[in-house]
């Protein structure tokens, strides 16, 4: 990992690919990943990572956006290079991997090619967050167009505001991963924030993040238990906003470096992009050779599912064309792999 890349944040990068591999490997529901009971522990351990797993990812973007904001000189620019970056990804990974679930049999969701459309229209899979992550930078753009959080008042202001407007308006349509940007946008103003604006965390700030964080956990361990009443499992509520919120403001605030971890998340958009198949093939694998314990299969569709698009990153990194098309980098960035 190159040296100007900060550890820390690589390591928390590496943190949050690991939780969300392991969630899509062992699936949301008994009909997705493993395929386990919604009652079984393993369902258990998907909904106590759920308000912290993707808000880390998004916190992380918007703290690196910050290292380097858009100006009205590199406006454009930014918002080009964002679209190579999301969006060709988006048609020719997401494509892709349409396409083998067409052709590859025992899959959880069988395709039909009729309906290849919708991975870009709804960004189907885990490629819902593409179009949604780059609707917010186009949102970043125009705010820091308007300096509308270049002091900290102005910040705070705005990331209340994107946090009121997520729990109060009617929830968007699923088109163009509209409901992703408000679910994930408080997350990214957060991440600005955690960088931009350090000096507002002091220790008093931090000792209220930590008790409504560990608050917030005990009532949603409640409500896992069955304690109490909370809507779940949806990720646009009270809970999920104040556990996923101080949840990652803490996580930034102790931060430190990892070797294994950083590595690892040096690679974590290869592999977000091609984590799916290496998981369901090995689960397929493990199936036909009549391994159906839930600790093996979770193991090792984990280990192909991070080790293998790894691997396909490297590949393609090889080929400026492909690396372009598949990874999102521009030629000139595809003889070395650092340049993300």
């Amino acid at each position: 990992m190159p040296s100007k890349k900060d550890a820390s944040i690589e390591t928390l990068r590496g943190v949050a690919i690991v939780m969300m591999v392991a969630g899509h490997v062992i699936g949301h529901d008994a009909d997705a990943g493993m395929r386990v009971a919604d009652d079984s522990t393993w369902r258990y351990i998907y909904f106590s990572f759920e308000y912290v797993r993707l808000p880390l990812f998004t916190c992380i973007s918007g703290f690196v956006y910050s290292l380097h904001p858009v100006t009205a000189r590199t406006i454009r620019a930014f918002l080009v290079g964002k679209a190579h970056r999301v969006l060709l990804p988006l048609f020719f990974v997401g494509t892709l991997q349409f396409l083998l679930r067409v052709v590859i049999p025992g899959v959880n969701h069988p395709a039909q090619l009729h309906e290849v459309w919708r991975v870009y229209v709804y960004g189907t899979d885990q490629f819902w967050f593409l179009p949604a992550i780059f609707f917010i930078f186009v949102i970043a753009a125009a705010l820091e167009r308007f300096r509308l959080m270049h002091d900290w008042k102005g910040w705070l202001v705005f990331l209340s505001l994107v946090s009121a407007f997520q729990l109060l308006v009617p929830m968007p349509p699923r088109i163009f991963s509209l409901r992703g940007v408000v679910y994930l946008l408080p997350y990214f103003i957060l991440g600005i924030g955690l960088n931009r604006h350090r000096d507002v965390f002091r220790p008093r700030v931090v000792g209220v993040l930590s008790l409504l964080f560990f608050g917030g956990v005990v009532v949603h361990q409640a409500a896992l238990q069955g304690m109490v009443e909370v809507a779940m499992p949806h990720k646009m509520t009270p809970l999920a906003l104040v556990v996923g919120l101080t949840g990652n403001a803490l996580l930034f605030h102790f931060r430190r470096a990892n070797r294994p971890l950083a590595r690892l998340g040096f690679y974590a958009y290869g592999i977000y992009l091609f984590h799916v198949m290496p998981s369901a093939a090995s689960r397929i694998a493990l199936g036909r050779l009549g391994i159906d314990t839930p600790a093996v299969i979770f193991c090792v569709s984990l280990f192909f599912a991070l080790g293998v698009p790894v691997v396909v990153e490297l590949v393609i990194l090889r080929s400026k064309v492909l690396t372009h098309l598949f990874l999102g980098l521009r030629p000139k960035g595809a003889r070395v792999s650092a340049k993300r």
